[in-house]
């Protein structure tokens, strides 16, 4: 069984269903509501425990109610949070997140600064019995850290790179596999075409490079050639979280079969829009029989290629 980290950030999101979202000042109704952890790195952790990975989490949060929810979320899972730090004196995360029938949403999140203050209870981590480790870009000073000691024991790393407020060059030159969203690509390259920003991206840097684009698919390199995948038509009924197992089923599949692009590419836009088809942020992250039972009914080709031929 792989060993796999995801670094980054925790959160608790309080979820309101909504028919249509806002765009008005106004009072709206919610249809529902429930609360659930989040966070890129710590949602990556729950997709991969689910598809069968051992999965370890290394994050914070607050010395608070919600940081304990998170931590005994996250277990409930089967993710190991003994890396997770439980930061005295600081807030634990929380994000809004308003989704409409469609499965579109908007996210309000508060990070308090005090939880970036200490790395230290990473240096317990023992880094040689890793397979592969997921960093975020929402705790830079952490995912730094890591990908550096990942470095050091050769150790496959994958960057989720989103929006972030910090330089997230360092974290960018240090990666295998970056991820990039397309708002993340756009602010991190500033190019708005994103096949040009990422094409430029290939040049300056040696990982592996790529951008989600949503209902679009994705693009990415293979060493020079720049490739697209489309992504798999469902109906969705949530895309909270989406991205983030997407991130999550990448690492597991190159951290327990091999280190394949366009497989692992595959497979996680399989895993990804399975999850869309469901509602929950975790709740809707499928297991590795669900995927492949998925992938079997939409294409006889993908399955062979994906899990009969590992």
């Amino acid at each position: 069984m792989a060993n796999i980290l995801s670094v980054g950030h925790s959160v608790l999101d309080l979820i309101f269903n909504v028919d249509t979202l806002p765009t008005i000042d106004g009072k709206y109704m919610a249809t529902g509501f429930t609360s659930i952890g989040g966070g890129p790195a710590a949602n990556a952790a729950v997709t991969i425990a689910k598809l069968g990975a051992k999965s370890y989490f290394a994050g914070r949060v607050g010395d608070d109610t919600y940081g304990r929810d998170i931590i005994t979320e996250l277990k409930k899972y089967d993710v190991n949070c003994q890396f997770t730090g439980i930061i005295k004196n600081a807030l634990s995360s929380l994000s809004s997140v308003i989704v409409d029938k469609n499965g579109n949403r908007q996210i309000i999140n508060f990070k308090d600064p005090k939880l970036d203050s200490d790395i230290n209870f990473l240096q317990s981590i023992n880094w040689q019995e890793l397979d592969a480790v997921l960093v975020d870009v929402r705790w830079s000073k952490g995912s730094a850290y890591a990908l550096k000691q990942a470095k050091k024991y050769g150790i496959l790393t994958v960057l989720d790179a989103d929006v972030s407020d910090d330089d997230i060059t360092p974290l960018v030159q240090n990666a295998d596999y970056v991820i990039f969203s397309q708002p993340g690509l756009k602010r991190f390259m500033k190019i708005n075409d994103s096949r040009l920003a990422l094409e430029e991206a290939q040049k300056q840097y040696s990982a592996a490079m790529s951008v989600t684009l949503g209902s679009e698919g994705i693009l990415y390199f293979d060493s020079s050639i720049l490739n697209q995948e489309d992504s798999i038509k469902v109906k969705a009924m949530d895309t909270t979280a989406a991205g983030d197992v997407f991130h999550g089923a990448f690492v597991y599949f190159i951290a327990t079969h091999q280190p394949n692009i366009h497989k692992a590419m595959k497979f996680a836009a399989y895993t990804a829009a399975l999850k869309c088809t469901r509602i929950g942020a975790r709740q809707g992250i499928p297991t590795l029989k669900e995927v492949e039972e998925f992938i079997a009914i939409h294409s006889k080709s993908d399955y062979q290629r994906l899990i009969q031929d590992k």
